[in-house]
């Protein structure tokens, strides 16, 4: 992103959730210029829980910030995991009613497959906005 103004990166940025999600503006709010947030709901993804995999959909909230020719991601929030029967995957087991944990009471992960699943959904995500940013043939399907 050298050289390039906080400006130009937020409109680069825009044109690429644009090209990525079908219908961004639902759920992106911005400060022009400054910042974007984007809450989203991810494609259905694989998670394994206890012994079984199944289908699980994320909700989540991205924050993108523009400043000194840099763009900032903060770390994703993910604000619920839902299975094809709308059951919601807990993050721990402090929550009594949830029967299906990413981790454990003293924060260490029971579950590395589901954690891996979200980081490389976010990773991905990442990783496609960069690209699109950075290329020179942007926005070709």
């Amino acid at each position: 992103m050298d050289g390039k103004t906080p400006s130009a990166i937020y409109t680069e940025v825009i044109q690429a959730l644009s090209f990525i999600y079908a219908s961004p503006k639902e759920g992106m709010t911005t400060v022009e210029n400054e910042k974007v947030t984007l809450n989203g709901i991810s494609k259905r993804s694989s998670i394994q829980v206890m012994v079984f995999t199944s289908g699980y959909w994320a909700n989540y909230t991205m924050v993108f910030k523009f400043r000194d020719e840099k763009l900032r991601v903060d770390a994703p929030q993910v604000n619920s995991i839902y299975d094809k029967h709308l059951n919601t995957l807990g993050f721990s087991s402090f929550d009594p009613y949830k029967n299906k944990y990413i981790f454990k009471k003293n924060g260490k992960i029971s579950n590395p497959l589901s954690k891996d699943t979200l980081e490389n959904l976010f990773n991905d995500l990442i990783n496609k906005i960069s690209t699109k940013t950075t290329s020179d043939s942007k926005y070709q399907r």
